[in-house]
């Protein structure tokens, strides 16, 4: 009979109810949790966001078409999609003549392998590391997608959303508080800290925890700006001021930098033009009011900051010196070395395992990072990649600006957002699920609210669920590599004197760029096998892939003098 309806037709509008609550609840959580959970930086951490993401997009999938909502975000979503596609595309193996031609220093890298010549690898020089981007480029992108959506209408979340960022912030700062009333010297006391921080935060890396509390910042005054409720209003702006002051406590020389040029944002963005000829609204009045409240704020935030004991941090500034010895520039300067080199990238979060090979700083710290987010891009995707990413992100500006809105808590994200990018000028929080994933959702917030506007439902165009089909995609391609990855330097801890060897040998056939286990197998092969030597063979691996380890230097010269080569 005409009129009838499917039993599918009529349980997607059946579902969409319980989807919406679903896919808020979960996308809440995992946005209070990721920076509380140290950063879910830890394997079972990333395991169990990817987990919840996942879900929270398919949930949202399913509101979106149970209510015949049309899918947003592809016209946004260029710079993360292509954070998905880039490393994806360095994961495809080949034919390692077809690989000299992109980067023969990279194959020079790889007759390192233990079981050299290889005869296919792809062109990423780490391949397991790459994966596990994969999960972080596909996560970022689903929560991208999952606020940008439920964030557009009059009646979206985003609200709730910076609400869930704000207060994660502030718990953040009672649990950093928290700490040395517990006598904890380590994150959570479980988690040894990557520097001398004033205060342990949530996260292991003081600069990340000041990150958070500067979003944190950001998104509570947006709350307070948001609600007519004063005495909410005061509390959101208290809470405000509780991040800002806890994140100069690190002693996070770019926080001052966030700190500073997202309050400039902030200012410049929420003041709104005249009308022609007349005075200005009063909703702009209210703004310039707000605004003026929050410069007062900001004083009382670096008084309260100082008397609490960032003062040092002061002293640190009066002692940078940007071309100095030991400062970021000197990495930046190396690092560039790796760029010269491999112009088609190295792949994504291979660094620290192809650096080594053309450092030149004697300094004992390994860098792990370039600590410049935008220098990493152009390293791990090359001069190709890391410009795609940029250009898409002018576009998405270009696009963004002619929708803007010209409100008080569009102006607060704008901040939120040059804060962040900013500070990581000058670090590498970015690659941490803990900040990605908030910052993702800020920026889906910020352009969900443009797109209020009506338009035509077609949920059979795949422009609108190609962006969801690749973040899904990413993130179960990055899960299904990271559990199949193997911790080889906790094997290494814990494995009898028999076991390294083969260990080492494994190990290196996964990360054949890296020098730590040849060195490690050095030390288990014999010193004489008639009349070649096993360990030097090794040891000459990794002097290639790190020339200028003392380590390897010092294991070289032992064995030499051992041989008798004594001069």
């Amino acid at each position: 009979m005409t009129g009838e309806k499917s039993p599918s037709s009529s349980l997607l509008p059946a579902a969409a109810g319980p989807s919406h609550l679903g896919a808020l609840l979960l996308t809440s959580i995992a946005l209070f949790a990721a920076p509380l959970a140290a950063g879910t930086v830890h394997v079972w951490s990333m395991k169990v966001f990817s987990v919840v993401i996942g879900v929270a997009a398919l949930a949202t999938l399913l509101y979106l078409v149970g209510r015949g909502k049309p899918i947003r975000g592809a016209r946004y979503a260029g710079p993360l999609v292509a954070l998905v596609l880039l490393p994806a595309l360095q994961l495809i193996p080949l034919p390692l003549s077809v690989r000299g031609h992109i980067d023969p220093s990279g194959n020079v890298l790889l007759e390192n392998a233990p079981n050299a010549p290889l005869s296919v690898f792809p062109l990423s020089l780490d391949p397991p590391t790459t994966r596990i981007e994969l999960l972080r480029a596909g996560v970022a992108l689903l929560v991208f997608l999952i606020t940008l959506n439920l964030s557009a209408g009059r009646r979206g979340d985003a609200k709730l959303f910076l609400r869930v960022i704000a207060l994660s912030a502030i718990a953040g700062v009672f649990i950093a508080i928290a700490h040395p009333m517990l006598n904890f010297e380590h994150v959570y006391g479980l988690y040894k800290t990557g520097g001398s921080a004033a205060l342990i935060g949530p996260f292991v890396n003081p600069n990340h925890t000041a990150q958070f509390f500067e979003l944190g910042a950001f998104a509570a005054t947006a709350c307070a700006l948001w609600t007519t409720d004063t005495p909410a209003r005061i509390a959101w702006f208290l809470g405000a001021g509780l991040c800002a002051a806890t994140s100069l406590l690190t002693l996070s020389r770019g926080s001052l930098v966030g700190l500073i040029l997202g309050g400039i944002v902030l200012t410049v963005a929420a003041r709104r033009p005249t009308e022609e000829g007349g005075e200005l609204p009063a909703a702009s009045r209210r703004t310039r009011r707000s605004v003026l409240l929050v410069l007062l704020v900001a004083a009382a935030i670096v008084a309260l900051a100082i008397a609490l004991g960032a003062l040092p941090l002061f002293d640190e500034l009066s002692r940078t010196r940007l071309t100095g010895p030991g400062e970021k520039t000197d990495v930046w300067a190396d690092a560039l070395k790796v760029l010269w080199a491999h112009p088609a990238g190295i792949g994504r979060g291979a660094f620290d395992r192809v650096y080594p090979a053309y450092r030149t700083l004697t300094a004992p710290v390994q860098q792990t990072f370039v600590e410049n987010e935008f220098l990493q891009l152009f390293v791990d995707l090359g001069w190709l990649g890391a410009s795609t990413v940029l250009g898409l992100s002018v576009f998405v500006v270009v696009a963004a600006r002619r929708r803007l809105l010209h409100d008080s808590i569009e102006a607060c994200l704008l901040a939120a957002i040059a804060a962040l990018l900013a500070h990581n000028f000058f670090d590498f929080g970015l690659e941490t699920l803990g900040l990605r994933v908030p910052f993702a959702a800020v920026c889906g917030v910020f352009l969900g609210r443009l797109g209020s506007r009506s338009r035509s439902v077609n949920h059979a165009r795949i422009r609108q669920w190609l962006p969801f089909a690749i973040g899904g995609a990413g993130a179960i391609a990055g899960f299904l590599g990271l559990i199949s990855s193997r911790d080889f330097d906790r094997a290494l801890k814990i494995a009898g004197p028999g076991e390294r060897k083969s260990i080492a040998i494994s190990a290196a056939g996964a990360h054949p760029t890296d020098y730590f286990f040849p060195l490690i197998q050095s030390e288990q092969e014999t010193l004489r096998a008639g009349k070649i030597s096993p360990r030097l063979a090794a040891l000459n691996r990794a002097t290639r892939l790190c020339p200028q380890c003392s380590n390897v230097h010092r294991a070289t010269g032992n064995a030499l003098w051992l041989l008798g080569r004594r001069q």
